[in-house]
Formats: C-alpha cells, sequence, structure tokens
C-alpha cells in the first residue's frame, strides 16, 4: 500500500491543500482510495479526506492498523465486545482484529474523473 512507510501514514501521499479543510480540521490530511474493497462506494484512486481527532466510533469509515501490521481503509463495527474491520466489497472478507489502531475518521470521498477524448 503506498501509504505505508515505516509503521506511519507517508507524507508523499498527504495532500497539501484541502478543499473544505473545515471538515477534517487542521491536522487534517487526505490520502487515495488504495484499493477495490471499499466498492461500490469508495472507488479505487478517489481521495479521503481524513479527520485525525475524533475517537472513532462503531459504523465510522477509517484509516487503521491491525495487530498484524497492516494498514487498511475499512468500516469500523463493534459488536458485542468484538471488534471488526468491514470492507463494502462484498467479495472480501470482514476481519475480526483484537487489536487495532486508528489514524482518522474518514470525512469525505472525492473522486476526479477525466473524460478527455
Amino acid at each position: 500500500m503506498p501509504w505505508v512507510e515505516q509503521g506511519e501514514v507517508v507524507p508523499d501521499d498527504i495532500y497539501c491543500y484541502l478543499p473544505g479543510q473545515d471538515l477534517v480540521g487542521p491536522r487534517g490530511f487526505a490520502v487515495s482510495v488504495p484499493d477495490d474493497t471499499m466498492l461500490p462506494d469508495f472507488p479505487e484512486a478517489g481521495i479521503l479526506y481524513v479527520d485525525p481527532e475524533p475517537t472513532a466510533v462503531s459504523g465510522d469509515y477509517v484509516l487503521a492498523r491491525t495487530e498484524t501490521g497492516d494498514l487498511t481503509f475499512k468500516r469500523l463495527i463493534r459488536d458485542g465486545g468484538r471488534t471488526f474491520l468491514r470492507p463494502l466489497n462484498p467479495h472480501y472478507p470482514v476481519q475480526q482484529v483484537v487489536d487495532v489502531r486508528t489514524y482518522g475518521v474518514v470525512k469525505r470521498l472525492m473522486v476526479i474523473r477525466d473524460f478527455a477524448r
């Protein structure tokens, strides 16, 4: 995943100017959707606006690191004392996690489509 370098979000993958910075606060950042696990709502290469300040709650879309060290973008689900990271694409499994660190809550998706001929 291009976001990861020595266990952290890679600065080169963070866009410098965020139109709509008010949604994500002064420490907000943006990263691109890395793969198709969150289709159909989040297309690959869409730009995610992430707010690192709030504590993630069940149902939030988050950037998270699992106990295996994987950095991922999924929907956080907490149910009956268990925690899951759920992709939207049904071709990928829901992952139960024991130890998860969230880097932020996704507040906006920006999709750019070029229609050049």
